[in-house]
């Protein structure tokens, strides 16, 4: 069994953040070829937060704190 904080994946151009007990997954979404809208994530270590922008609006879609 793997042991991580964060889960990064990416493929299907679409973003996702979800928090799960001992983990999050991040999927950043696609800034060129989205399914939704263009995205890009950050992970600010100093702010412990994870944000997922819109890149057109730049306006946060979601975040979510670190562990």
């Amino acid at each position: 069994k793997w042991q991580l904080d964060i889960l990064i994946t990416g493929h299907t151009h679409q973003c996702k953040l979800e928090r799960y007990p001992n983990c999050i997954w991040l999927n950043p979404g696609s800034p060129s070829i989205p399914k939704e809208v263009p995205s890009v994530a950050l992970i600010d270590t100093d702010k412990q937060v994870i944000e997922i922008f819109n890149i057109k609006t730049k306006n946060i879609i979601c975040s979510s704190p670190f562990l």
